[in-house]
């Protein structure tokens, strides 16, 4: 993923990250041991700078910039707690997705769609467990791997199952209606 000032982050295999200046010199090494990364499948930065990364097995990473913290970066990572219902639906997450009204989607292979909301500086993860009480039959279309939004601000959905859609102007995530395709 290339940043605005032409720094390369570069998730790998091996679970480190590696961050590139311009000219490809080395800038960082962001070691798995040291701060949990993982393999990343997917980043996108936010409206506010910070760097979502979507990761196999590890969940989902917040990287936001901290000039005090080492490499430039503090990192929150959200997990799947099967106590807390407001927790993350999977640990594999495949993409992360920021929709045209700046609402960030999570598509997960273990867990379904997510949706971000944030409250007084906390996160909830509103999906079939949480909020998004129209999402397709158990079983089906969990597994979910990438999106976009069409010009008519309808979110399409790839999953494993098949396709789902639904349309982006709605008010409380209990009003999305998911339309499924075989």
């Amino acid at each position: 993923y290339q940043l605005k000032n032409g720094d390369v982050w570069v998730g790998t295999r091996s679970k480190d990250l590696y961050v590139l200046d311009n000219k490809g010199r080395l800038k960082f090494n962001y070691l798995y041991d040291t701060y949990k990364i993982g393999s990343v499948y997917y980043m996108m930065a936010d409206k506010h700078g910070d760097i979502w990364m979507s990761t196999k097995g590890d969940g989902l990473v917040k990287a936001m910039p901290d000039a005090r913290s080492q490499g430039g970066y503090r990192y929150i990572h959200y997990k799947h707690d099967a106590k807390n219902t407001k927790s993350i639906s999977g640990n594999n997450v495949y993409m992360t997705y920021k929709d045209n009204k700046g609402r960030i989607w999570v598509c997960t292979l273990d867990g379904g769609l997510n949706m971000i909301v944030e409250h007084n500086g906390e996160v909830e993860f509103k999906n079939k467990y949480n909020g998004l009480v129209h999402y397709p039959q158990y079983g089906q279309y969990m597994e979910t791997r990438n999106m976009v939004e069409d010009r008519n601000g309808r979110i399409w959905v790839g999953t494993i199952d098949g396709l789902m859609s639904f349309d982006s102007h709605f008010d409380k995530v209990g009003d999305i209606h998911f339309e499924t395709y075989r």
